[in-house]
């Protein structure tokens, strides 16, 4: 599924495609598209699930991604983000 991006989510995109351990640049991206997309928990999946895939042992992000979840998700998902 696609969604609408900011200019700097694609600058952000194209750098972590490029190089997806610009831990700096995922960070970034993160907080852009929680700033943009507020309430968009599936937008905001879609940068965490990648982020994730590639920096597993971030816990403060797993930690924020759940709390995320539980507020614009369901316990369901909650429980998925940590499965």
């Amino acid at each position: 599924m696609d969604f609408e991006r900011s200019v700097e989510e694609d600058r952000l995109w194209n750098i972590v495609r490029a190089n997806s351990l610009d831990f700096n640049a995922w960070t970034t991206l993160i907080e852009e598209a929680e700033t943009v997309a507020e309430d968009n928990i599936l937008k905001i999946r879609k940068v965490c699930d990648a982020f994730l895939a590639v920096f597993p042992l971030c816990y403060g992000y797993w930690k924020k991604y759940a709390d995320r979840e539980a507020r614009l998700g369901s316990i369901d998902k909650v429980v998925e983000v940590y499965e």
